[in-house]
């Protein structure tokens, strides 16, 4: 006889960190509040200017004893005399940089914005690719975890986070900038120093991590360069777990299904941790790119609502089973015009699974969504369209047979 329970997240985890929120003292981990909150100072960028963006490079944290230096694109949207804007900060991914594109995207949508490159890098001269600048700080992203045996100021999630911090800093001293009006944005690598910075930095008032997560040690990419002594080292240093529970402004996670860097597990397990408000994008088989983690309308949307008093978006509870049947309330203010629901069978690694979709019953009176669950499906969650054409998603529940 099957057994069936009701909707589970994919794991149950403990919060890794308890205490107070973010902010609360001088010090949080490695990181000091106050120095994070210095304007840093800035120097002309050879690189040159860009249309509707200025180029420049700011004050990092010393590395091995030295001076480092951040390079950044800054750009600032048409204001009305006396109006204060929002700003968003940004962050790439591995292989990325400062993004001139990215930061006009936002300043397109009326707020000031900043690029950072996380990585040491400038735009190469030849205008192909990136390449190291005299001032840089330490190797960036994933190669960091082997050095997790450094010294903790001389690694590169210290620098990143410090930086990072320092960037929201420099944007709040903009004329025209509304300092308590600032978001995080980070894709991929950029995810995951997101979402360290949520349990770190409280002067942020949203946050949007595509792709990247933490408990990195169980991902099918990141997990076999724990295994070294270094390797364990920086997860004990610095995975995203470990701060996320200090998290509380709101945030909206993004991601793919099938994504092989940060499958749904350990990204799920991070989403739970955070204690603000919580919006969800799951998107099937979501491809993993700079353009397509800045691509979502729903971003924009979201952080318009945080940070510009938008109409937010529709806000998913967790989906309940009674059999193969799903139930699933939603809290919208604007109209629902489609609903589905995913399911797998979960068969292989989790970046291979294959996940089928189908039409699930709205029902506006009540706000909720009805849905039909395949027999053989292991894991689902329920998708909801607005009349915007955003779609937001439920937590992945389990089925249990």
């Amino acid at each position: 006889m099957k057994r069936i329970v009701a909707a589970l997240s994919l794991f149950v985890v403990g919060l890794a960190w308890g205490g107070p929120a973010a902010g609360a003292g001088d010090e949080i981990g490695p990181w000091n509040m106050r120095e994070g909150e210095r304007v840093p100072g800035t120097y002309p960028a050879v690189e040159g200017d860009q249309a509707g963006v200025r180029a420049l490079f700011f004050d990092g944290p010393d590395f091995e004893g030295k001076p480092t230096r951040v390079f950044a694109y800054i750009g600032l949207p048409a204001m009305g005399g006396g109006e204060k804007v929002p700003g968003m900060v940004l962050v790439h991914g591995g292989g990325g940089a400062a993004f001139p594109e990215w930061v006009r995207l936002w300043t397109a949508r009326g707020y000031a914005a900043i690029a950072l490159d996380t990585g040491g890098n400038v735009p190469a001269k030849n205008k192909t690719g990136r390449e190291r600048h005299e001032w840089a700080g330490p190797v960036d992203g994933g190669a960091s975890i082997a050095l997790g045996d450094q010294p903790q100021r001389d690694q590169w999630m210290y620098h990143a986070v410090a930086n990072i911090m320092r960037a929201h800093s420099l944007l709040a001293a903009q004329p025209g900038v509304d300092a308590r009006r600032i978001g995080l944005t980070g894709i991929s690598w950029g995810g995951v120093l997101t979402a360290a910075v949520a349990g770190v930095d409280a002067r942020f008032a949203a946050f949007v991590p595509v792709y990247g997560c933490g408990f990195l040690g169980e991902s099918e990419a990141f997990g076999p360069q724990s295994s070294s002594a270094a390797g364990a080292d920086w997860m004990k240093l610095w995975d995203p777990s470990h701060r996320l529970a200090r998290a509380a402004a709101p945030m909206f996670w993004v991601n793919g299904t099938n994504d092989r860097f940060f499958q749904l597990g350990i990204w799920q397990r991070s989403v739970r941790l955070a204690q603000g408000p919580t919006t969800l994008r799951v998107e099937p088989r979501m491809g993993h790119s700079h353009p397509a983690g800045w691509k979502p309308a729903e971003i924009g949307v979201f952080v318009d609502s945080v940070l510009k008093g938008g109409l937010p978006l529709p806000v998913c509870d967790e989906p309940r089973r009674n059999g193969n049947e799903v139930v699933m309330a939603v809290a919208t203010k604007t109209a629902i015009v489609e609903a589905k629901i995913h399911a797998t069978r979960a068969a292989g690694v989790a970046s291979k699974w294959l996940w089928d979709e189908a039409p699930a019953e709205w029902d506006a009176g009540h706000g909720r969504v009805t849905a039909k669950l395949p027999l053989d499906a292991r894991y689902f969650f329920v998708s909801v369209k607005d009349i915007r054409e955003c779609t937001v998603t439920s937590f992945v529940g389990e089925v249990f047979h």
